[in-house]
């Protein structure tokens, strides 16, 4: 083959690789502003009422009833990657959760239950805490000084 011909040949390889190399780097940085719009579309809120307080009567200490609502307010459906943190006043003592799984410490912890783990966009689910407030009146004491919504 003539020296002019493999030129050529190479020139023509030469653009053809070129060629392809700018469109995989173009679709490359396409992809790129898709990661952060996959992380934006996981997104929950938290809310909490409480339900229901018992007070001091004779030997029975004080009780509460509290409810969380979970709300998922992304794009996409959460599969049970969710958790509640929550701290309560200090002195007040959450015994138990429905629906839930409970991490006491010096704040709670709270995950899903199989039964509420899966939470579709727009969608809420519930759970309760039940436990026994610092004041024996109880109401100020039965709400969490903080809680929020965090995806694992």
């Amino acid at each position: 083959m003539p020296v002019s011909s493999v030129r050529t040949v190479r020139s023509v390889r030469s653009r053809r690789v070129a060629t392809v190399a700018a469109a995989l780097t173009g679709s490359l940085a396409a992809l790129a502003p898709a990661l952060p719009a996959r992380a934006a579309a996981e997104s929950c809120s938290a809310s909490y009422q409480v339900l229901q307080v018992q007070p001091a009567s004779g030997s029975q200490p004080a009780r509460f009833t509290g409810e969380f609502r979970v709300t998922n307010t992304g794009t996409v459906t959460l599969n049970g990657m969710w958790w509640v943190p929550a701290s309560w006043p200090s002195g007040s003592v959450v015994d138990q959760a429905v629906n839930a799984h409970i991490t006491p410490n010096s704040a709670y912890a709270f995950t899903p239950a199989t039964s509420i783990a899966v939470i579709n966009p727009g969608q809420s689910v519930t759970f309760q805490v039940i436990g026994r407030p610092a004041n024996p009146a109880g109401v100020t004491t039965a709400t969490p000084n903080a809680y929020s919504c965090q995806l694992v």
